[in-house]
């Protein structure tokens, strides 16, 4: 192989390895997208379920809790059928 041949094919290389690095750029940043978009989808399930609890809460406080101060007895399975009921309902309403 001559000098000729051989810097031809050096040169080949370093454009294919200039490319490349240029395709791991491109990725390396898509990455970066896709770990923002996720943290900012986290966040946000964070923040409707921290809602969603808030919303259970008050619906609680203002059935379940009356209904236990009022001398009902929360261990009775119509009471914890009833409660569960309220937060399926709001987990439907929420969805």
């Amino acid at each position: 192989m001559d000098f000729y041949n051989l810097k031809n094919n050096v040169n080949n290389v370093v454009n294919t390895l200039a490319i490349l690095q240029s395709k791991i750029d491109e990725l390396n940043e898509r990455i970066d997208n896709l770990d923002k978009n996720i943290n900012s989808i986290q966040e946000n399930i964070n923040s409707d379920l921290m809602h969603i609890k808030e919303d259970l809460m008050n619906e609680l406080n203002q059935t379940a809790v009356p209904l236990i101060n009022s001398g009902i007895d929360a261990s009775k399975p119509e009471l914890r059928n009833y409660i569960r009921m309220i937060i399926t309902e709001e987990f439907r309403r929420n969805s």
